[in-house]
Parts: C-alpha cells; sequence; structure tokens
C-alpha cells in the first residue's frame, strides 16, 4: 500500500467514525426526549391523580352540605 492509498484509508476511517460517533450523539439525544418524554407523562398522572381526589372529596362535601340542608328544610316544614 502506497502512501497515498495509506492516507485515503486512513481518513475514510476517521470519517467513518466521525459518522458513527455523530449517530451515537443523535441516539442519545433521542433517548433523553424519550426519557424526558417519560416523565412529563408520569407527571401529568401524579397531577391528574391528585385532581381527581380534590374533586372527590369536594363531591362528598357538597353531598353533606346538601344533605344538610335538605335536614333542616324538613325539620322547618315538619
Amino acid at each position: 500500500m502506497n502512501d497515498a492509498e495509506q492516507k485515503s484509508s486512513c481518513w475514510i476511517f476517521f470519517c467513518a467514525g466521525e459518522l458513527y460517533a455523530s449517530q451515537l450523539a443523535e441516539k442519545d439525544k433521542k433517548m433523553d426526549q424519550i426519557a424526558s418524554a417519560q416523565q412529563m407523562k408520569e407527571a401529568l398522572e401524579r397531577q391528574m391523580e391528585s385532581h381527581r381526589e380534590q374533586h372527590q372529596r369536594q363531591l362528598a362535601e357538597l353531598r353533606h352540605e346538601i344533605t344538610e340542608k335538605q335536614n333542616v328544610i324538613s325539620e322547618m316544614t315538619e
């Protein structure tokens, strides 16, 4: 192998290494995006569960208040 072929071979090897490194970086970026999306999904699910619990408590309080007022009305009409 002459000097020109050796330089060409080294250049090809270098370019292949750069391409591989670029592909790895892109893959890492996509994996980070996926992880970030998963974290966002989990956070939203926790928030929805919290809101659901708050609404259930609020409904229970309102039902209790309605029952109390119905009892007062019943007592007044007797």
